[in-house]
Order: structure tokens, then sequence, then C-alpha cells
């Protein structure tokens, strides 16, 4: 009998998923927590590492030229609250940085201390130097070499157990979910982040319409790269029992849940998408509405929790 680590449920259901992103011909057996509906791997693949290629899309580099850089810092600035006209007109030209948008209500200041965890090549650390933050770091285990920026950035191949100071604000986009032990992680987290900090997780979310409607089907599912996913109760019930209490919760799914998942209906791994897959302006826009839709009823498949030490 095996017992959920996040609730202590003993009912479990077992059942087997492919590896889909870039179509390994493997398979691999999960077990949902009936109690929580949380879903964890049963058995970690030994070479974790051979199913994160080159070309995994976290460790993708975004360079831009100069006057890009200095055109999205004014952009960034307006999100932020910290530029005025020129920044609202780059804002018609570029979409708001989807990093902004996570942190334009905390009024970080520009010497704020930011650590990114599991943020390979540092997308969202790089915006937020052009935006003026200097003082950020980044860790990744699973990039091949450490990177830094100046002095202002650093971005270390390394874990969480190994990092060491104190942060005003932590964020963990879509990385938590690759950690097996999810209440040491968690608790790595509350240790790093200064008393009057903000923890930042943004993870799958089980128990929504996409994983019910398309099982194990559901992109977001990720076998084997995924090794432990939270439903909305588990992961309130552990970062309460870490320390935290949740000061907000926004559901953030995209369309990416109907697109991949359909993919992979048709047994089309998530490399292969783009060439093989069309879907017309209205079946997008529909995906779009309907996904905007499961958001605000807290059903999307994905979720960002804003966390503070109680």
């Amino acid at each position: 009998m095996t017992i959920c680590s996040i609730c202590g449920g003993k009912d479990n259901r077992l059942f087997s998923a492919k590896e889909m992103m870039f179509g390994y011909p493997e398979e691999f057996q999960y077990s949902e927590c009936l109690s929580c509906n949380s879903l964890r791997i049963v058995e970690e693949p030994k070479d974790l590492q051979k199913y994160y290629p080159e070309n995994y899309y976290s460790f993708r580099e975004n360079k831009s030229g100069l006057v890009k850089k200095i055109l999205k810092k004014q952009r960034g600035r307006y999100v932020l609250g910290k530029s005025h006209l020129f920044g609202k007109m780059l804002t018609k030209i570029w979409n708001e940085p989807l990093v902004a948008s996570w942190i334009k209500h905390l009024n970080l200041n520009f010497d704020a201390k930011i650590l990114d965890i599991g943020c390979g090549k540092g997308l969202h650390l790089r915006e937020l130097l052009n935006f003026g933050y200097y003082n950020l770091l980044g860790i990744d285990p699973f990039i091949n070499h450490s990177i830094h920026i100046k002095d202002k950035l650093s971005i270390l191949k390394q874990d969480i157990s190994d990092t060491k100071g104190e942060f005003d604000f932590i964020m963990m986009n879509h990385a938590l979910e690759h950690s097996k032990d999810q209440k040491e992680t968690l608790s790595h987290i509350f240790n790093l982040l200064h008393p009057s900090g903000v923890a930042l997780i943004r993870i799958p979310i089980t128990n929504t319409f996409a994983w019910k409607e398309f099982g194990t089907n559901w992109v977001q599912l990720d076998a084997p790269r995924h090794l432990f996913l939270h439903s909305e109760k588990s992961f309130k019930i552990m970062a309460s029992e870490i320390g935290f209490e949740i000061s907000k919760v926004v559901f953030d799914s995209t369309f990416f849940q109907f697109t991949g998942s359909l993919g992979y209906v048709k047994g089309i791994p998530l490399a292969k998408q783009n060439e093989q897959m069309n879907f017309s302006e209205n079946e997008m826009r529909e995906f779009i509405n309907k996904a905007e839709m499961l958001n605000n009823t807290h059903q999307g498949d994905q979720a960002c929790f804003y966390l503070k030490k109680k």
C-alpha cells in the first residue's frame, strides 16, 4: 500500500503514460491519490538527464539586439509603473511581458534580490535584467554550464539544496513538477525567502478539465519529466504544512491545453506538432475563450500561487 506524501491518503490509482514531447518509445507508471488528486511517478528514471536534450524548451536563449533591449526596458518599466508615455506606446508594439504580469502588483524595488529556480537559460531573468533589476540569480541543475552576465545576473548549474542567501522574491515557473521530493523543495524555498518576501510557484494543476477530458494524453502530464503534479487542494495542503500562507491564486492556462493534448490523442509528439497539426482561426479563438472561462472557474490546467510566510 502506498501512502500519499502530501495528505496521507491510502487509496490510489495506477496508470501508465507515454513520453510524448519527443516521442521516445517508453511508458512510465504513475499513481493518483484519490484523496487529494495529486499525481506522482512511481519510479524515477535512472538517467533523467536523457529527457532534457539540448532542444528542450527552457534551454533556448532569447537574444535581442541593443536597441531592442532598450525599447523592451522602457516597455517593461511602464508595465511595472516606473515609466510613462513612451513605455505605453511600446506596449502597442509588443505585448506585456509575461514576467511583468506576475510581479507588477508586488512593487519590487530594482535592487530586490530575486531568485529563479529551474530557470533554464534564464529567459525570465533576462527580461527582468532588461527592466532594470540587477540582483538576479537563477539555478538549474540540468543546464550544461553556469552563465554570468556582468555582475547583475548569474545562472548557476546547481540544485536548490546548494543555494544560499536570502531573497525578496523567489519564483519557480513550471519547475516544481520536475522535483520528486515536493516538501523538501518547498522547505528550501521557505528557508531562502526573506521574512517579508514573496514566492511565486507556477505549476500544472490536476483534477481540472484538461486532465478529466484527455487523461494520459493531457499535454502537461509530460511523462517522465513531471515527477509530481498537484491539484489545487494538494498544493494548498503542502504549502500550509511548510509554513506558508497563500495570498493569491491566479489560474493562467492557455489554448495549449487543447492543442497539445489533441496532438497527443493523434499520437503526434509535441516536437512535431508545428509541422503536423493545423487549427483554424475559429478553432484557436474557441480554445482561447474556453481557456479563459476555465481559468475563471479554477478549472484551467495551470495556476500561479503567491506565497508568504505565516
